[in-house]
Parts: C-alpha cells; structure tokens; sequence
C-alpha cells in the first residue's frame, strides 16, 4: 500500500512538473501605454458571478453607456457583440488575465489588420467561479514569514491534480447554474430585471458577504436582454418613440412615452431613460464558450432563444393555428405565456422524453415548427464552441419540476460550431470517468431541485416548513445522490450492451488498421474485404496506435460518452445507436430533409434550392452535420480575412445555414499530447503546432500561433461566408454533405 502510494506520489510531483516546463510566458502587453482599441475604447466589459450564481456586475449598462457614447459622438455603431466564457479551472484573478489574451489580440488586429471600417466589436467576457486553490489560499492566509511562498509548489500540486479533478463534476453544475441561475427557467419567465434590486432573493438589503450580494440575472437573462434591444427598430426620420415600442411588453409605459426623435440625436449616456435610443437591430450577436465556458454560453442562449420564442408565439396568438392545443388557461397573455412554456406542441418534454427520438423516430413540435417557419429572425448569429465537454443529454434541462426544454431552439442561432481534437484528453477518458461515476445529466436535475428548495425557503421565511431547511437538505441529500449513483450506472450498463455490438460491426467495415489501407469494399466482396474485415475484426479488440486515432476508431476501447470536444457530432455519433448516443441533436445527424419551409421560398435560385432538397436524401454523410477536416480547418484558420473576405450570406443562405451544426477537428493545431489535459488549453497558447500535423503545408502553419488561430477562427467564421472558403481551400470535403461549390474555380 506504501508503495502505491509513493508511485501515486511520484507520478503526481511529475505530472506537475512537466506542467510546469511546457507553460510558456506571454508576450508583455501594456495597453495603457498602447494604442487600444478594447480599452481605450472602452468597448469591452465583464459579467463576473460569484459562487451563488449571482450577477456582481452591469454589462448590458455599460454596453448602452458605450453605445450612446458613440450616436452622441457621431462615432460608428457597435456592428458585433461577442459574449465570451472561460472554462474550467479559472479563479476571478486567473480568468481577468486570461481575458486580457483576447484583448491584446483584438488590438492587434485593429492596428495591423486594417480590418473593414464597420467592423467595430464589443466583449462581453463572463467570469464564474470554476474552481479555487483551497490549499495555496489557507497558506497565504495563516502562515507568516514568507513560508507561504516556501510551501506554494506543495499546496499547488495538491489544488492542481487531486482536488482540481474531484471538483470537475461540481463545475459543471455550477456552469448550469450560471446560465440558467438558482431558480428553475420557467420562474424568469415574467420578471423585469429593469426592476430587479440588487440584493438577495429579492431584498433591497446588501451585505458584505458573497452569498447576500448581486443581482439574480442568469447569462441566459444577459443574453435575452441583448435580443430585447434588438427589437428596438432603428430611428429614422421622422420617427417618435412612440412608434418604437419595444417589444419587451413588461416595460410598460415606459416604452410608450411619445417622444421626438430629436432627443434620439444626442442621447445622454447615462440616462436609462434615452436607452431607448439605440438600436441592436444591425448588431450581430455572437457567443464563444470554451470547455465548461461553451456548455454555458449554449445553455444560456438556448433559454434565451426559448423565452423570446414564447413571448413572440403570446404576443401575436392570432397568427399560429396549432396555439390552440397550447392554450388551456385563456387567462390573457401571462397565463398563456406560462401554457406554452410546458407544451408539448413547443417542443417541450417531460423528463428523457429526448430518448422517444431513438424509438419512435424524429418529432416536430407542431407550433414551434410554425413558428419556425413563419419567423425569418436569428437573434443570435453565431454559436462557437471550443473543445465543449458536455454530453447532448446535457441540453435537455429543465425548466420546471416535471418539463425540459426543446432542443430545437439551438436552430434559430444562425450558425453553429464545435471544434474539437483527438488529442483533448480532457474530453477522453477523464471526462467519461466522471460520467461513469455521477452522470451530469441526472446530478444537474438533482441539482436544480435543490436550488429551487433553497429559493422558496428564503422567499417565505421558511414559515412554510417547520424544519430548518439545511437538515431537510441534510435529509434528501443521500437519497438523491444514491438515485443518482444508481441511475448512471444503469445507463453505463445499458450504453455499454447497447454501443458494443454496434461498435464492432462499424470497425469490421470501416477499419483501416490506422490508415494502413483503405476500408473494406462494401460493392465488391472479395478475398480482399474478408482480409480486411478479419483484421479489422482482430484491431477491434487490441487495436494500434491509439493515441493518433479519432475517437470513433477505437474499437474496444472506445468511449460510451466522451465529451464533445473529443469527437464533434460526427465521431460521437458514427457506426451507434443515433437517437441514444446524441439525443436531442440527433436530427442534425439524421435529417435527410430540412427542419423548415422557408429556405427555398427565400432563395434567389429556387431550381437550385427544389435540387438540393432532393439531392439531401441521396448523401452519404450527414447533411446537416457536417465534419470539417484537420487541413482545412488549419488552412481556414491560418489568417484573417481581411482584403479578400467574401461576402457574407444573404438572406436566404442565412435561414439555411441555422439548420446544420459544423463540427471541426482541429487535431492539425491543438496537438498536444501532454500533459495529462493534452490538448484542452491549446487554443490560448502561444506556442506553434508541429509543422509535421500540418502536412508540410508550411504556409498556413508558419510562424502562426495556436492562440493566433482560435483567433482568426472565431473571426473568420462569424464573419464570412466560410462556406465559399471551404470550396476554394477543399471543395470535395464540403461538397459530400451537401454544399453546392458552383462559384469554384474550374
């Protein structure tokens, strides 16, 4: 036993160390002695919670302040709002630094890019506590005489390495919590954070105490009130305010006030009142989320998408035929609001009602497929996520006890993507240990009940209950966590029996031994495909050169639920059980056809549109979920587009592209293989990719850092038509899932 544990010991001191060694410092960066457009400029802020969830910080103020600023100073508008999350293992001090990275590159490419002149971004950067150093902080805070600093590498290791992997499960929770908040999604539902004090549950009392201080605004809340402003048409002339009610029915006789349009010309910037005044209506919205950070930002704006869905659908019930079925109340539009949030015919499920897609085929909700159809609006333009360690049963959160939200709703974000890696271990084993021990799904359901508990016992004095609500908690504890602890190991049990025969009959066709040869002919039978699928067969079980495989071709030892950024949709899903494996984005995997109607009528070619649909069924890959390769998303990546940039969609491409989910695999540029994260951080490194990944194609990987293309990718995809890019750079690729390169280049 003492001798396991000095090899645990020992294999932990290395592991830190070589941490340490491959860590590079940044280039020094000093934007008070620069010229900055970020700071200078003051077009960034921060949403930072603390660990009750709570918002400590007004984000949307400063952003108007700002905007008003620049109408008063006849300056540029705002054209773009990137919403940024860090992920796991970010203290407040850490993730400040961390966010000033994409500060400096940002100024850069201001400075030296020359980007176009209406290009004119503004940062939202969430802050959330994802972990702390227990450890190293109760050092500092007791230990004199410098032996604080003296034990720093001891108490680092032990934060780092076992107490940073036990959190990982509670992270996750807490990244539901910050984008949904304490409460349960449906009790936002009428609240007018305009309103809302700044206090605990309600109180306008505020004290020194992270527990009692901040305002309960979600992400999700942060994000629904940037698609408010939104609606706010822009002034033209002639136009009163009167005429400009905003869409937001709570605001009430605020937004009914009849004033002229002159006061618009001038707005103070510190007046809420002239708030009113600026318009997002042309302003893109986009969010970027990495690991933990991208299960937040698409939770968050998938709620956010789903309150504006359902106070459009309460708004205009004349307009929807099937909004009979929804309501049952007819108490005026808040009851009706309350009907829908837990309809059925808007996509909402009771609990696993996601798994119904595996047995029963794909379902459309009736009204939220009309109101899919009969909207051409995309609130939300752009979804980007790096390496996401979530499983797709993940998105199916609840909004009250007993119903989940639609995951349609990710189909009015216009377009969506996941880069991930083969070598993101974080997302390999690691992530599906902590799956087969508590599966998050179950724990975040556990979770939120629990909250809600806390809620009401504060709301009512606890007058309600004769228990203190901690022995209550104390009580119903140990019986969900056993619910839990049995719950996800039936599912290991059942996925396993489930994804094992599946597995090995998709190895046995499609093996390559690791590239060594092509995959069995399907089309001609021969001595050939037997030799192949007999070593396939035997690669199943002991299969080679693992580490250099994507997760799909890992025969035996293949993953029941990595996350995400390990595999894409594509490796997730290939050669299994779809409706199992993928939930509620199975139908990004399965369609053969559109999830609307709208696309061709928009359309400026409708021959071309009417042969495309027909020519989706006869694909071979998923048409709606398509898989970007390794080279094209280095060479994709390796500049901003700047001089040359394509056009972006129209109008009618733009309703097209909301219904594919990409997927990219940037094994190319994160290839880390250690240390034991391997390639989870790569993409805020400064470091190169190895030149050998980048299959000599020495142009797009020289003197490029990693940092430098997540960058240029999060530039380049929410701002051009990426997919003419990807008919220039690889046409064949794009083309197998359905793209029509008519503009290529014979």
């Amino acid at each position: 036993m003492a001798s396991l544990f000095r090899f645990a010991l020992s294999g932990c001191i290395a592991l830190f160390l070589l941490n340490g060694c491959t860590e590079k410092h940044l280039t020094p960066y000093t934007p008070h002695k620069k010229e900055s457009y970020t700071v200078r400029g003051h077009n960034y802020t921060f949403a930072i919670y603390n660990s009750s969830h709570r918002l400590l910080t007004h984000p949307i103020e400063d952003l108007l302040v700002e905007m008003k600023w620049r109408k008063t100073l006849d300056q540029p508008p705002i054209s773009d709002i990137y919403l940024i999350s860090h992920g796991w293992n970010y203290t407040l001090p850490l993730a400040i630094a961390n966010y000033h990275n994409y500060i400096e590159r940002i100024d850069k490419f201001m400075k030296d890019g020359k980007p176009l002149a209406t290009f004119q971004p503004y940062f939202i950067f969430v802050t959330w506590t994802s972990t702390t150093r227990p450890i190293t902080s109760m050092a500092e805070a007791i230990l004199p005489f410098g032996m604080d600093s003296a034990v720093k590498p001891v108490t680092n290791l032990i934060d780092k390495v076992p107490l940073h992997m036990l959190s990982a499960w509670k992270q996750s929770l807490n990244t539901a919590q910050t984008a949904l908040g304490p409460q349960y999604p449906n009790d936002y539902l009428d609240k007018d954070w305009k309103d809302s004090p700044y206090g605990y549950y309600d109180t306008n009392l505020i004290q020194d105490a992270d527990a009692i201080m901040g305002e309960d605004v979600p992400v999700s809340a942060l994000i629904y009130r940037l698609i408010k402003q939104k609606q706010i048409p822009p002034i033209t002339s002639g136009t009163t305010l009167k005429k400009r009610k905003m869409a937001d029915q709570a605001d009430g006789d605020e937004a009914n006030k009849s004033v002229p349009d002159s006061r618009c010309v001038k707005p103070d910037p510190l007046n809420p009142d002239d708030d009113v005044c600026v318009s997002l209506a042309k302003t893109k919205l986009h969010l970027i989320g990495h690991s933990y950070g991208a299960k937040l930002v698409t939770m968050a704006g998938m709620e956010a998408v789903r309150r504006w869905m359902l106070e459009s659908i309460a708004a205009n019930p004349k307009q929807f035929s099937h909004l009979a079925s929804c309501n049952q109340t007819k108490k005026g539009s808040s009851e009706l609001l309350k009907d829908l949030a837990v309809c059925d015919l808007t996509g909402h499920r009771k609990p696993f009602g996601e798994l119904e897609v595996a047995f029963s085929g794909l379902h459309k909700p009736l009204l939220l497929k009309e109101w899919y159809d009969k909207t051409t609006e995309t609130p939300i333009n752009s979804l980007v996520l790096f390496n996401p360690a979530f499983h797709p049963g993940e998105l199916s959160y609840p909004v009250d006890v007993v119903n989940f939200a639609p995951t349609q709703t990710l189909r009015f974000i216009s377009r969506k993507a996941i880069v991930y890696s083969t070598y993101d271990y974080a997302n390999g084993a690691l992530f599906s240990l902590r799956e087969n021990i508590l599966n998050t799904q179950i724990t975040q359901i556990g979770n939120q009940a629990s909250k809600k508990l806390d809620q009401l016992s504060y709301q009512n004095n606890n007058q309600w209950l004769k228990l203190p609500v901690n022995l209550l908690q104390l009580a119903i504890a140990p019986v969900d966590l056993g619910y839990s602890l049995i719950y996800t190991h039936v599912g290991l049990v059942f996925y396993s029996l489930a994804n094992l025969p599946w597995d090995f009959w998709h190895h046995v066709q499609t093996g390559t031994l690791g590239g060594l040869y092509l995959p069995p002919s399907g089309s001609s039978f021969g001595w050939q495909s037997v030799a192949k699928g007999t070593a396939n067969a035997v690669d199943y079980f002991l299969p080679t050169n693992m580490l250099y495989r994507n997760e799909s071709e890992q025969g035996l030892f293949r993953l029941n639920k990595p996350g995400l950024g390990k595999t894409g949709l594509n490796h997730l899903a290939e050669g299994r059980w779809i409706g199992g494996n993928l939930w509620g984005l199975e139908d990004y995997y399965s369609l053969r056809e559109p999830f609307g109607e709208v696309e061709c009528i928009a359309n400026k070619n409708p021959i071309v549109c009417q042969k495309a649909l027909i020519d989706l069924k006869s694909l071979k890959k998923p048409p709606f979920a398509p898989n970007i390769g390794p080279s094209t998303f280095s060479r994709f990546s390796a500049e901003p587009f700047v001089a040359n940039m394509p056009t972006d969609f129209s109008s009618g491409e733009a309703l097209w592209q909301r219904e594919k989910f990409y997927s990219f695999d940037a094994g190319y540029v994160y290839d880390s293989h250690t240390p034991l994260m391997g390639a989870h951080s790569d993409l805020r490194k400064p470091e190169l990719p190895d030149q050998e990944n980048c299959q000599n194609e020495s142009s797009d990987c020289e003197e490029v850092e990693k940092r430098d293309y997540t960058f240029n990718f999060v530039f380049n995809f929410t701002q051009t038509n990426f997919e003419r890019k990807f008919c220039e750079l690889n046409p064949r690729e794009i083309e197998e899932f359905g793209v029509v390169c008519a503009y290529r280049k014979s």
